[in-house]
């Protein structure tokens, strides 16, 4: 009976009348109030309003969107995945920070990073300096956006510099995480900068030097990671994209032009829908059976308004013979009572 109704409805007009069989169903009314409400709503189904079809074709525009959209989510996070185990593989991935050495801060910088999905530049140098406090000379390393090395100094009022061993620009991300990689690997381990420089001694950069013996070593290292550069930004982008690609960046990329009206409209349709089918489940899963709700009187407040109007004529045919029930009903609990 229910599926020889479907033949011929189109998607919108099945699922129109399967929402409000199905109601029916879950709540477990008798056959005749079923009888009721099956002729009349497969008619209403055949006939959607010119809102309800509007409605429905947003709804498959953005559905179809949306899965397109997640499909290639999920080619982008697969190359995310392979791009991270690549880049731990190289040690540049950068690893939980350790307190006190100044890596919680890069750490930070770094994550933040990933969040850009636009590629930009950085220098990352190697430089020899001397305090202006102390006299004692240092190798840092670090990274600017000045192209000269120089202006990174020109104006410290704590650091002067002696000697601008490497300058290489680099991908941000890349230079970034480069960066976080030769300190770690060339402090010693049980060095921790916060505590080996006082308020008075420090100065801008402090957590970011390295012992003056490992200054060949380093660079060495550094021009190694030239060489592969543009194949480690290259992995880095692809992390870059999985954390910033979202159904705006799949329109753009691949030139979907759709207003943000329309999506929204499609939106609010499927919320309301939602909702609309949930409230249904959860009303059949309170009445579930109940004629005496249903003809005691008591007017459910039913989402379909087939269900309304069946409602109404189960309601009116049982009220005589339920109101007789109910008395025959009380009057036995008397009698019970009285024994």
């Amino acid at each position: 009976m229910w599926s020889k109704a479907l033949e011929g409805m189109n998607p919108l007009q099945a699922y129109k009348f399967n929402e409000a069989m199905k109601f029916i169903i879950n709540a477990e009314f008798p056959d005749d109030y079923f009888e009721l409400i099956f002729e009349s709503e497969k008619e209403k189904s055949l006939n959607p309003s010119k809102k309800e079809i509007e409605n429905w074709q947003l709804e498959q525009e953005y559905k179809k969107l949306k899965s397109s959209y997640k499909r290639e989510h999920k080619k982008i996070d697969k190359e995310a995945n392979t791009a991270e185990l690549t880049l731990k593989n190289k040690g540049l991935y950068p690893s939980k920070p350790i307190e006190k050495t100044g890596d919680k801060g890069r750490f930070n910088n770094f994550k933040q990073e990933l969040n850009n999905n636009q590629i930009t530049y950085k220098s990352l140098y190697v430089v020899r300096i001397q305090s202006k406090i102390n006299d004692k000379k240092h190798i840092k390393i670090g990274i600017t956006s000045n192209t000269n090395i120089e202006k990174r100094f020109e104006n410290d009022d704590v650091l002067e510099l002696i000697e601008v061993i490497k300058n290489v620009k680099l991908e941000t991300k890349t230079a970034m995480a480069l960066e976080y990689f030769l300190i770690r690997k060339y402090r010693p381990n049980d060095y921790f900068a916060e505590k080996e420089f006082d308020e008075f001694s420090r100065f801008d950069g402090y957590t970011e030097i390295i012992p003056m013996k490992h200054t060949t070593e380093l660079c060495n290292d550094i021009d190694a990671f030239i060489n592969d550069s543009e194949n480690i930004s290259i992995e880095f982008q692809k992390l870059a994209k999985r954390n910033t690609y979202d159904m705006d960046a799949y329109l753009n990329e691949n030139k979907i032009t759709l207003e943000k009206e329309t999506i929204d409209a499609a939106k609010a349709s499927i919320e309301k829908r939602l909702k609309r089918e949930a409230a249904n489940k959860r009303l059949a899963g309170k009445v579930h059976g109940r004629t005496d709700i249903i003809s005691g009187g008591k007017l459910l407040v039913f989402e379909s308004t087939a269900a309304q109007e069946a409602h109404k004529a189960y309601s009116n045919k049982l009220s005589s013979k339920f109101r007789a029930q109910v008395e025959e009903q009380r009057k036995l609990k008397q009698r019970i009572g009285h024994l």
